[in-house]
């Protein structure tokens, strides 16, 4: 990690901050990418702010599978996805987070979840889906 680039979220550019979530996600670090994406996401016109705060509770979704934490992940993602769905594309805007295969994955997590799989599991199985998604502002 560069040291020119601040360690926590905070930067006045709201477009740096989804920039460095998008880092953070595709380096596996979806806690650090949840807490630079929550800058600012609330005063997002709609449906951007739904799939931004989709994006952080998925972001939820996978910090809880790795504490192994399934009863959380479930309802988190069932959140999530309901949230991506509605702020799916969002025309007319300048820029967008996009997670391109994250609502099918979501949906195969929540499946899984509901059939009993534990974290251990699904992580072993899904890993490495997981490590592939790739976030990127369009």
């Amino acid at each position: 990690m560069s040291i020119d680039k601040p360690m926590v979220p905070g930067s006045v550019d709201p477009m740096q901050n989804w920039i460095r979530g998008c880092e953070e996600f595709n380096q596996g670090r979806p806690y650090e990418a949840h807490q630079f994406w929550e800058v600012g996401w609330q005063a997002l016109p709609e449906p951007e702010r739904s799939r931004v705060k989709g994006l952080i509770q998925a972001c939820g979704v996978l910090v809880h599978l790795g504490k192994g934490r399934t009863d959380p992940a479930l309802r988190l993602c069932r959140k999530a996805r309901v949230l991506l769905a509605t702020g799916a594309e969002a025309p007319g805007l300048e820029a967008s987070i996009q997670v391109p295969g994250l609502s099918v994955l979501l949906a195969e997590i929540e499946a899984r979840l509901e059939q009993g799989a534990s974290a251990g599991q699904l992580l072993a199985e899904l890993g490495p889906r997981l490590r592939a998604l790739r976030a990127v502002v369009r």
